[in-house]
């Protein structure tokens, strides 16, 4: 357990560690379970009952950290699950649904995935100069670099996912197009994936085709179609609406 929490409200209180929590986790659910709320605690995102399902706030762990923490829990129950696991979380997701977007195309063919190689979850791409906009003083507007939601540095290739393309205003579409359109002109290749593409397993075969074509990754036979743990792994990770969680 956590040690005493000391303040002028509250006193005497303990709390479980974010490590601890998730091999306790790891005990009592399936493995991409774990490897899901592993990604939720190294994340910047918590559910809630909002209308999003979910709230911004600070990761509460890192990867590393998971991992030397497991690495010492010897004897604890769930502690073998919980180091299998932690090869896969990866820190950074804002959102559910980018969570589960990644544990889809990268979770071993194993566990239901698709086998692709990690990305980089909310990266930074800096525009160069020329992309860059700029005022009539030669100022920049805005940020010199664009977030992407999943993002593979060294292929180029970005996904973006938007939750509520339906109900998009022509502001948002005209800001979403300038925005890849700037990281295309950079050279990145940009995938757009909805909420709808998501839900379906054969779009989302079509999305980790591009990725795995762009990354120079071999989807094998074995990867592709609805093997029984594909089914499983998409029976658990979309039990509960996409539209408006991410």
């Amino acid at each position: 357990m956590g040690q005493g929490v000391s303040s002028g409200l509250i006193r005497d209180v303990l709390v479980e560690s974010p490590e601890l929590s998730f091999v306790r986790i790891a005990g009592a659910y399936p493995i991409a379970r774990t490897i899901e709320y592993g990604c939720e605690l190294c994340g910047g995102y918590a559910l809630s009952q909002t209308d999003a399902g979910f709230r911004d706030r600070p990761a509460v762990t890192t990867p590393d950290r998971l991992r030397r923490y497991v690495q010492r829990a010897d004897g604890m129950p769930g502690v073998k699950t919980a180091r299998r696991a932690c090869k896969y979380v990866v820190g950074g997701s804002a959102s559910p649904v980018e969570t589960i977007v990644y544990l889809l195309l990268c979770l071993p063919c194993a566990l239901g995935g698709y086998g692709l190689p990690a990305p980089v979850m909310n990266a930074r791409v800096v525009l160069e100069k020329g992309v860059a906009r700029y005022d009539s003083t030669r100022r920049v507007v805005g940020r010199r670099y664009r977030v992407c939601d999943l993002y593979w540095p060294s292929a180029h290739v970005a996904i973006e996912y938007d939750g509520f393309r339906y109900h998009a205003t022509k502001e948002r579409l005209r800001a979403d197009a300038v925005r890849r359109n700037e990281l295309e002109e950079r050279g990145e290749m940009v995938l757009t994936v909805t909420g709808g593409q998501v839900e379906g397993w054969r779009a989302m075969e079509v999305v980790a085709g591009q990725v795995a074509r762009r990354v120079g990754h071999r989807l094998r036979d074995r990867a592709l179609g609805t093997p029984p743990q594909r089914v499983e792994l998409r029976k658990m990770l979309l039990s509960y609406a996409i539209e408006g969680r991410g």
